[in-house]
């Protein structure tokens, strides 16, 4: 779902919510893992263990943090357990082979990895861990195997390019590994990538190619710590003299108020899908950065319940400046389950950490290099005003599922007069992009029309989809609607 938020932000499809919505928190061990705080989580689930009434998720959250601690043993405890008792469940699979791998047992790593995809043969996870550790022990042309069956569930996953592209680059297979790297443009070039390509066209002789992406990594990249080694191969390898410094993220005229209130409405036709809202906080401060926090309801029109049944809150915390990220907070409850994200934004060290609840319960954490400039699906509406505010077009990068991807905005300088309800507006009006397709047939396309002030309010947007248009408008009679988040509590 994340995909339709992004497609509808990207148009500035948004509001304000009404004050009686709440932000859910969840149970004490389960926030604190949100949080980062990994001993708290870990002591409150002792203490859950004493009572000796433990679910599989708990028994395998136990074993997970005493592996990220480092604490083998203990962890292959609570993870064998869950193994027996629940042989189906795939996920200790993994973590069992990361241990073997970390005390250099790599066969024993290949073999738990098989396991794990034998009960669940679609894990992208499971199944890139396997490649890896399959090339590790020589078993090269498996492991391309794997990447490619990767590349058939997700056909975009970086990992398994940069996987693919470098077994492909060793094995002098130089045009089907550039193929691989430069067919998909709605990639981020993240530094795997860009790394990757330096090296391809370096093997091709392309010395000034490959030079133009190790210094991209340091323009997207500047603070990176991982990264910082590139400054030495351009100098001695590339007599490189002087490295490019990146320019300044932009600024814009447009600045967010608190005190704004918006309401949209969804529809399809005749058909009224559901609301869009936004209420936008005091600024607060996070990392020694002034960020406004901002709470995202997406709620579907219960009527419609047997199509689509959405209701999903996010919390987006803005640098005013720069329209970036700076903390984002998914909330995806359902019937039964909740899946619940974190995400963390540091572009002093550019790194990005995500926090994971699983609905079944069961965490998970990764970090990944961060560029310079990052929109969640909030902070894109408020970018996208900054744009129209000051007439400019742009792209930046979003975050879909823990994967970085482009999202365009052009601004058309089209001036444009709209009917909602019985009022006319004058409007500008830009084309949007995301570089991707979405679900329910989205091919990306988008069309949004802004207010002619420096506030550049979102008063429409249009998204094409295989059957035609959703169309987000401002509700000028703010309607009330239920607060579906009430009862959404852990």
């Amino acid at each position: 779902m994340n995909k339709i938020l992004l497609i509808l932000f990207i148009t500035c499809l948004t509001t304000l919510a009404q004050n009686n919505q709440k932000v859910v928190r969840l149970s004490a061990e389960k926030e604190a893992w949100l949080e980062g705080d990994q001993k708290t989580v870990l002591d409150i689930l002792l203490q859950k263990e004493a009572t000796g009434n433990l679910d599989i998720a708990t028994l395998y959250n136990i074993g997970y943090l005493y592996l990220l601690q480092g604490n083998y043993s203990r962890a292959l405890l609570y993870l064998q357990t869950v193994v027996v008792r629940e042989p189906s469940y795939p996920y200790p699979y993994l973590q069992i082979a990361r241990i073997h791998e970390k005390i250099g047992n790599l066969y024993a790593a290949r073999d738990h990895l098989v396991k794990g995809v034998n009960e669940d043969s679609d894990s992208i996870e499971l199944l890139l861990e396997l490649a890896r550790i399959s090339e590790a022990i020589g078993e090269t042309d498996k492991a391309a195997e794997i990447y490619e069956q990767i590349l058939d569930l997700e056909e975009d996953n970086v990992k398994a390019i940069v996987g693919l592209a470098s077994i492909y680059r060793r094995q002098k297979k130089y045009e089907a590994a550039k193929e691989l790297l430069e067919k998909n443009d709605a990639i981020f070039p993240e530094a795997v990538i860009l790394l990757e390509k330096a090296r391809l066209y370096r093997a091709l002789d392309d010395k000034t190619k490959s030079q133009q992406f190790l210094t991209q990594i340091l323009l997207d990249y500047p603070h990176s710590q991982k990264w910082a080694h590139i400054r030495d191969t351009l100098r001695i390898e590339y007599q490189v003299n002087e490295i490019p410094k990146p320019s300044p993220l932009p600024t814009y005229t447009y600045q967010i108020n608190p005190k704004e209130t918006l309401h949209y409405k969804v529809s399809y036709g005749p058909m009224m899908l559901g609301w869009l809202k936004i209420r936008i906080a005091e600024p607060e401060t996070i990392a020694g950065k002034v960020v406004y926090p901002t709470l995202f309801f997406v709620d579907t029109n219960p009527s419609y319940g047997f199509i689509l049944s959405l209701h999903h809150i996010y919390e987006s915390y803005i640098e005013p400046a720069t329209m970036n990220a700076v903390k984002t907070r998914l909330y995806t409850p359902g019937d039964d389950n909740v899946l619940v994200k974190v995400y963390y934004y540091n572009y002093d060290k550019n790194i990005f950490t995500a926090y994971i609840v699983h609905a079944d319960g069961r965490f998970n954490h990764l970090t990944k290099d961060l560029p310079r400039k990052i929109q969640d699906s909030t902070s894109m509406l408020f970018f996208a005003r900054g744009l129209v505010s000051d007439k400019l077009s742009g792209t930046t990068t979003v975050v879909i599922d823990e994967e970085f991807k482009y999202g365009h905005i052009k601004f058309l300088n089209q001036k444009e007069e709209i009917s909602i309800g019985d009022k006319n507006f004058n409007t500008l009006k830009i084309f949007a992009r995301a570089d991707f397709e979405g679900v329910a047939g989205m091919n990306g396309d988008a069309w949004g029309w802004f207010a002619t002030d420096e506030q550049a309010k979102p008063l429409k947007g249009a998204i094409e989809i295989i059957v035609g248009s959703i169309t987000v408008e401002v509700d000028e009679d703010e309607t009330v609607i239920p607060n579906f988040h009430e009862e959404n509590s852990d």
